[in-house]
């Protein structure tokens, strides 16, 4: 995905667009060097941003906890929402 240019990394458009192809899990895609683990973290945090994972378990892998579409946030969490999910707290 031309995530740089199409749209921002913490876009509710990305969110979207990762939730949709789910079934290829897209998270399970980037290399395992700093730059690849700095992109997946990006788009976790704009997942939980946008309410697409109800939550993040890094150890998950292919269990990843999708929310329903009807789930999904018009508006955005907090950055401190954000941190608590993030590091299941």
């Amino acid at each position: 995905m031309y995530v740089g240019y199409a749209y921002g990394v913490q876009s509710r458009e990305l969110a979207q667009a990762v939730w949709r192809d789910r079934a290829f899990h897209p998270l399970d895609r980037f290399s395992a060097n700093t730059a690849g683990r700095q992109s997946k973290q990006a788009y976790v945090v704009s997942l939980l941003r946008w309410g697409v994972l109800r939550s993040w378990n890094a150890r998950a892998r292919m269990a990843l906890d999708w929310a329903d579409e009807a789930e999904h946030r018009s508006k955005p969490r907090t950055e401190a929402q954000i941190e608590q999910l993030y590091r299941g707290q």
